[in-house]
């Protein structure tokens, strides 16, 4: 009997053994399952919820915690859009193979400590509701930063603090940009934007502004081309609108640009301007051939217009390798001179009234001052090579001081 009882108790704390075991395992899951809930995503979710952001697909919309969760959570080389649902302080990372639509509809993204927006893959960044932004508060940091992939921003406002002392926007590595719309205050002394990207980086419109003092747009690398269609941009610092460094390029269709240095743009043959409204006169050297600034501002305005046979100051004629003459209008001489270098056949006319500040070299090309105009030399050397030679018809008139 004794022995039945022993045997009877031991079952008994087995069996009590495994109730404490299962209790246990119980107590634990329930105890984690909010935890397990919180990090997970829902697609039951409540209008009041307070998820960060949502991916819908196919109907179905699906809710995260984080901003971050949901770019993770998109498909590589699938396009996905993501919706930001409230005002988040966070740090984002876009990894190369993702291609997303960031909506930020009406909300405002804040850095943590970093770079607000950090892309390497493909970002269409906008705003289906009026009031989307993006702004940085931390130190050496961007508020948008690309590497490699594609960028196209609309309708959304990018801005830091003056602190920040990093470039409010960098484009780099091969990245694919286009700025549509929108609204960009740089108040730290760097560039608003700088772009490295080995290729054309295209405004077509916004409004820029440039508060800390310090060139707005900076264009570095051969490869590199700032193209602007668009926009109007405000410089209230004294260094220029454009900085070109390593041989990078811009062009300029339209615009409105205030503000900056005298020198509103760099001096550069190799870039081109053939449109635009400027607050400061245009340098002749920036325009391409064909075009020239106006020397009257209208409306406050400098204005680039393009050259005809009867508003050009400076007409250069030459015969091309298909033996055809080849006309070309200019608004400085010494642009038209050094256009005609190695040209067969090279005349430079001067048809109107015209003042040069820069040094004259005739080579192998004739210079003719045409009856009733007059070029006005100042403080410059008028350089004859070759086979080139200067004529003054009737009236014209050469003076030098």
């Amino acid at each position: 009997n004794g022995l039945c009882v022993r045997a009877k108790n031991n079952e008994r704390r087995k069996t009590m053994k495994k109730f404490f075991i299962t209790l246990m395992c119980i107590v634990m899951v329930v105890c984690f399952m909010p935890t397990v809930a919180f990090a997970d995503s829902t697609t039951t979710c409540s209008s009041e919820c307070d998820h960060a952001a949502s991916i819908t697909v196919n109907a179905a919309t699906t809710h995260y915690d984080t901003l971050q969760e949901a770019v993770n959570a998109a498909t590589d080389g699938s396009e996905t859009t993501i919706k930001l649902l409230k005002n988040v302080e966070e740090n984002i990372q876009i990894n190369s193979g993702k291609i997303i639509v960031l909506d930020l509809d009406g909300h405002v993204l804040t850095d943590n400590g970093d770079n607000t927006i950090k892309s390497m893959g493909t970002l269409y960044l906008k705003s289906s509701t009026n009031g989307g932004s993006v702004v940085n508060h931390t130190a050496k940091r961007c508020a948008l930063y690309t590497s490699g992939g594609a960028l196209n921003v609309e309708n959304v406002s990018i801005s830091n603090v003056s602190d920040c002392n990093k470039e409010l926007i960098y484009i780099s590595s091969n990245t694919d940009a286009e700025i549509i719309s929108g609204i960009f205050t740089q108040n730290a002394s760097k560039n608003l934007l700088y772009a490295s990207a080995k290729k054309d980086v295209v405004i077509k419109g916004g409004t820029f502004i440039q508060n800390g003092d310090y060139e707005m747009i900076y264009s570095y690398d051969s490869g590199t081309r700032i193209v602007i269609e668009g926009g109007t941009f405000t410089n209230n610092g004294t260094k220029q609108m454009l900085y070109l460094s390593h041989s990078g390029k811009y062009s300029i269709s339209d615009g409105t640009f205030n503000g900056g240095s005298a020198e509103i743009l760099p001096n550069s043959s190799d870039c081109g301007v053939t449109g635009g409204k400027f607050s400061n006169p245009v340098n002749p050297i920036n325009c391409v051939v064909g075009y020239a600034p106006t020397k009257v501002a209208a409306d406050g305005y400098y204005c680039v217009i393009g050259l005809t046979d009867g508003t050009a100051a400076v007409v250069l004629t030459y015969i091309n390798e298909e033996s055809a003459t080849v006309t070309a209008y200019y608004a400085d001489p010494a642009v038209a001179l050094a256009d005609s270098f190695q040209k067969t056949g090279a005349t430079v006319t001067i048809t109107k009234d015209v003042t040069v500040t820069s040094d004259l070299n005739a080579y192998k090309s004739k210079l003719v001052v045409n009856e009733g105009a007059t070029l006005t030399c100042k403080s410059i050397k008028v350089s004859i090579n070759g086979t080139s030679g200067v004529t003054v018809k009737n009236n014209g008139t050469i003076n030098a001081s």
